[in-house]
């Protein structure tokens, strides 16, 4: 999907596989590097939030190893403190 369209601050930019050989090792190595970034962004906010909310994923995890579903009543409860 990267490689397909890309997203930076300034913009969308429209990049089909086809239509690689069209562009430059500079501009190909900038895509990479930019898709890069953005996971790296995405990794380390994903750490941090599961880090930051420990509690509640082991709460989550208890329930679903007792039960093997959970229902959005069931996991409201659970952020709630109303298990």
């Amino acid at each position: 999907m990267i490689d397909f369209l890309g997203i930076t601050h300034k913009g969308m930019f429209f990049m089909d596989q086809n239509y690689h050989g069209l562009f430059s090792e500079d501009m190909k190595n900038n895509t990479y590097n930019k898709a890069n970034e953005i996971l790296d962004e995405s990794y380390a906010f994903v750490l941090e939030f599961l880090e930051n909310h420990r509690k509640l994923m082991n709460s989550i995890v208890y329930y679903l190893l007792q039960q093997e579903t959970l229902y959005k009543n069931d996991i409201e409860n659970i952020i709630n403190g109303d298990d």
